[in-house]
């Protein structure tokens, strides 16, 4: 048995669950469902029948010729966290923009906090070398549970034992931004080798190829997030962005208070609401010494709709007539403008 064994600090709280929706849990079938993500970030590649079928043959699959899962995933060591320990919010107004369904008022929920280790197991060592270095894009570039694109849920390696396959898991070594940035482009050139990425890349879903970072920096996390935070509410204001419909660049669906529609994205022109679209925008904090950065990550790629925006009625009882628009990656280019740091591109 081939494994890689990682112990972790979970840097800003880990809001996530089974079952019972009141209780924290950090569980290995969510960990699997990112390492899938940027596993196929990683490959960026164009024939998505391949994608699929090299992906089920190292995480498994659903049809009867993928088979189970290469990959065995171990977690020890949880520490249960609740909502009125919690006490970053107070007048960090930004922070509380990014992390607002898990941390005011009623919706405040349980998280997971302090230590963990989690053990990467395979029979066979090349998916263990698929999984490690998708787990290194997962910890460094993404979060996990509710919110992670947002900022919680970010994790920093703190020991590795076993495989890790040319890959720098620690962050001691970094010392200020230009530091991170060799780190970074290192090592995602590292994982994007181990994974087999496609040089000619894929415009069929959002992937690595072409990715933009803007770095920022804070002396810790609360203050870093509060400081993205009211920068990204001030540039979503209706009157910083222009056209409301804007707002769908981040992520749908868009519920507006005190607005008679919403914004869901439109699939082959159909007049339905299609649930949800993931931001393309990842806010990741990592922690070296006593600074923190603030990674705000826009995947390259297009999305698997036909990139439109659209504006439906509330009330079910309007008649559907929506207004579309489309995708524009420029708006959020230009949030990452709006602060100050540096651009680094993958």
């Amino acid at each position: 048995m081939y494994k890689t064994i990682l112990k972790l600090n979970i840097i800003t709280p880990l809001f996530m669950s089974g079952a019972a929706q009141n209780a924290a849990e950090f569980r290995t079938a969510s960990i699997k469902g990112a390492l899938r993500y940027w596993w196929r970030a990683a490959m960026a590649e164009d024939d998505i029948k391949k994608l699929e079928n090299k992906e089920a043959s190292i995480f498994g699959g659903t049809t009867a010729t993928a088979g189970k899962s290469k990959i065995m995933l171990n977690i020890k060591g949880m520490q249960l966290g609740y909502p009125e320990e919690f006490k970053g919010v107070n007048g960090k107004y930004g922070l509380k923009y990014l992390l607002y369904s898990v941390i005011i008022g009623a919706h405040r929920k349980a998280f997971v906090k302090g230590n963990v280790t989690i053990s990467i197991r395979s029979r066979d060592i090349e998916p263990l070398k698929q999984a490690v270095s998708a787990f290194w894009l997962a910890v460094n570039l993404g979060g996990f549970g509710t919110r992670s694109r947002r900022g919680a849920g970010s994790l920093q390696v703190q020991e590795v034992n076993g495989e890790s396959f040319g890959l720098d898991f620690r962050t001691d070594s970094i010392q200020n931004i230009q530091g991170l940035e060799r780190w970074l482009k290192g090592n995602i050139a590292i994982a994007k080798e181990n994974i087999g990425n496609s040089n000619k890349g894929t415009k069929k879903y959002r992937n690595l190829n072409g990715a933009i970072i803007k770095i920022v920096e804070n002396n810790n996390w609360e203050n870093l997030l509060d400081a993205i935070g009211n920068s990204y509410k001030q540039y979503r204001s209706k009157n910083n962005m222009g056209d409301i419909m804007d707002k769908g660049n981040f992520g749908m669906p868009v519920i507006f208070r005190k607005k008679p529609y919403k914004l869901y994205p439109v699939v082959n022109n159909e007049k339905k609401e299609h649930q949800r679209l993931g931001s393309p925008l990842y806010i990741k904090v990592i922690k070296s010494h006593n600074t923190c950065y603030g990674l705000l990550i826009v995947l390259g790629g297009d999305v698997i709709y036909n990139g439109k925006i659209g504006k439906f009625p509330k009330l079910k009882s309007e008649k559907i007539q929506i207004t579309t628009k489309s995708e524009n990656k420029e708006i959020i280019i230009g949030f990452l403008d709006s602060l100050h740091g540096t651009y680094i591109r993958i």
